[in-house]
């Protein structure tokens, strides 16, 4: 009954968007020939109003290759904001960056792009529909929108109908591709992608589908015959540089000659086979991160002196003995690491560990150090090539370098109400250094003007977090639901057992809190769970108050809802990040222990010891 219901009501739509047609162009071809790019997420993060230095490269770059038609998936702005004149302001940088370009340019309107009413308004009036196709020759393109208001990934019944109606009409043409801004076919049952759009698009000559809104690449799947990719390299920021998995600035050139259509993947400067990080490869790279080679990793004590011993644990789960070498790169003039560089042999399930040294030169700080962070690069091969490639996997890693903080073990009880009268600390967790800022560190002018100081107690029943923020205008963000765009403060838990700690990615045991304190409007304090996703902590008590220069935060959780939380154990993974948006709309972020992407990655938080230090000396 539902399935008949559906299917009326696209056909009502299709009789309604035939009425009132979205957008579609057309330009005649000679011959069968066609040459392309795709690239997505160029966005600018901060100056919001600044082009990125990689998009500018690829805007020269694609003027050199001159193809027919540039596909961009999008998240062309930074956009977030409800300043109209600043969203015009971003589009008019983004419309001055592309200028140089004359062919046709279709464009998949991006989160960054559509965000609300005011926004939508905007791009419609600059680029006339939210959705619309383009045929070039014999070939039909086809750009979708997964970010319609109320229709957040998802294509809507409307738009669906459109497609379909669309698709009937070209259907003929001998090359088809669909642009869309999130990789909705990734996105399970939380899109209708498989269910609604993929079996129409199957009926006809859909050669390939793009996607951006991760920052990477990837030839994510062939489904029916369609290619499926992820290209969200065009400048927007991204984690480790690495090719293999997928994580580097790029964008795809696309070549259709009769019936051939051949992809190739340029890094600024390089060009790729589409092949250099399929969705299997990606997986191995990431089993190898995650379970083979170990994070290079110097930890520093609560008095921020290093134990200059760097261990690499390496373990073999294949069934066959695995070999390789690990080397440093980048060596700077005030340290050393020896040896430069070590090979290794494992046979299956065999485990062991390789130690580096590293010296410090002269007078040179961890502080230094910490914002060079060396790197490996690691090669992996296996003797009969039973799962891994020819010629084995290569790869990097940068140098982890992991504060330290204790927690006091509390007995009594906590008045949550912002005050910190409660709390006799020295508050061990300091953001006041330069190395913490992560967001152009350039437009960082001291302490004075940004830092926090923060604490954390444990009891049998809660985990209390406090601190005190330096910041003289406090703004939130303009969407609820993403506060980390405003003023706000973000406590980071790593709670998986240790030989699940270098694993990067956020999953069961990862913990995101974002305290956000009362605002110049007057909008009250409020507290969001963005890890794990779709889960939301009862129960937290918070509080906060505003003080001359900033203000306080004070939480009690209750540790029945922080799963795997075991006060026996001695080290928890963790971190904390200030948020900072200024009055002009720009962005500062502070982290205690490091690189921007520890949002993301949870083998790069610091070390939280469950013990207070009279404990640990005893």
């Amino acid at each position: 009954m539902k399935q008949q219901i559906f299917q009326a009501l696209v056909i009502i739509l299709i009789i309604y968007s035939t009425a009132n047609t979205q957008q579609h162009t057309s330009y005649q071809l000679p011959d069968l020939s066609l040459n392309f790019i795709v690239l997505g997420d160029p966005q600018p993060e901060e100056p919001p109003l600044e082009q990125t230095q990689v998009f500018l490269t690829i805007i020269d770059e694609i003027k050199s290759l001159h193809p027919d038609v540039v596909l961009i998936v999008g998240d062309l702005i930074r956009g977030l904001t409800n300043d109209t004149e600043q969203i015009r302001q971003m589009w008019d940088e983004y419309e001055k960056a592309i200028k140089p370009l004359d062919m046709p340019i279709l464009i998949a309107a991006g989160n960054h792009d559509i965000w609300d009413e005011t926004s939508k308004d905007e791009f419609t009036q600059r680029f006339g529909s939210l959705y619309h196709s383009f045929t070039f020759g014999d070939t039909h393109f086809i750009v979708l929108n997964s970010h319609i208001p109320n229709e957040e990934y998802r294509i809507g019944y409307e738009q669906l109908a459109w497609l379909i109606n669309d698709l009937a009409q070209h259907g003929d043409a001998k090359h088809i591709f669909v642009g869309v801004h999130a990789p909705l076919w990734a996105y399970g049952d939380h899109s209708n992608w498989m269910t609604d759009v993929h079996p129409v698009l199957k009926q006809y000559n859909v050669r390939g589908v793009f996607g951006g809104h991760w920052h990477i690449y990837q030839q994510s799947d062939i489904i029916d015959g369609i290619r499926y990719y992820i290209t969200g390299g065009a400048g927007g920021l991204m984690g480790d540089h690495s090719i293999a998995s997928g994580e580097f600035h790029h964008y795809m050139y696309v070549s259709v000659r009769d019936q051939e259509v051949r992809y190739s993947i340029i890094e600024p400067g390089s060009i790729y086979h589409d092949s250099i990080a399929t969705k299997e490869l990606s997986f191995l790279v990431h089993e190898i991160r995650d379970n083979v080679i170990g994070d290079p990793r110097l930890n520093m004590d609560i008095d921020e002196k290093l134990d200059c011993t760097i261990k690499i644990e390496l373990a073999n789960p294949f069934e066959s003995t695995i070999f390789g070498n690990i080397k440093w790169h980048a060596l700077q003039p005030f340290y050393t690491i020896t040896p430069v560089d070590k090979s290794f042999r494992l046979l299956s399930g065999e485990r062991k560990d390789i130690d580096f040294k590293l010296t410090l030169a002269g007078s040179y700080s961890p502080e230094e150090l910490l914002r060079q962070r060396p790197l490996i690069t690691y090669t992996v091969s296996e003797d009969n090539g039973y799962r891994l490639p020819p010629g084995g996997i290569t790869d990097t890693k940068q140098l982890i370098i992991a504060r330290t903080a204790y927690s006091d073990v509390y007995k009594g009880g906590i008045t949550i109400n912002g005050k910190l009268d409660d709390w006799n600390t020295n508050w061990p967790i300091q953001l006041n250094q330069r190395s913490q800022v992560t967001l152009v560190p350039e437009r960082w002018s001291g302490p004075e003007k940004v830092s926090g100081l923060f604490a954390i107690k444990v009891s049998d029943s809660y985990l209390y977090f406090s601190g005190t923020v330096i910041d003289n205008h406090i703004m939130h963000s303009p969407r609820k639901h993403e506060p980390y765009q405003g003023d706000a403060v973000t406590l980071y838990l790593d709670l998986r057992e240790d030989n699940e700690f270098q694993k990067r990615m956020f999953m069961e045991y990862v913990y995101a809190i974002i305290f956000v304190p009362e605002c110049d409007s007057g909008d009250e304090p409020y507290i969001q769970t963005i890890y794990p996703y779709g889960e939301t902590l009862e129960n937290i008590k918070y509080a906060s108050k505003r003080t001359d220069d900033g203000y306080t935060i004070e939480a009690a959780i209750p540790l029945d809802q922080l799963k795997g939380f075991d006060l026996s154990r001695s080290v928890i993974g963790f971190d904390v990040c200030i948020d900072n948006l200024n009055q002009n709309g720009t962005r500062t972020r502070m982290m205690w222990n490091g690189p921007y992407t520890n949002y993301m990655y949870g083998n790069k938080y610091g070390r939280l010891i469950l013990k207070s230090p009279t404990q640990q000396s005893q």
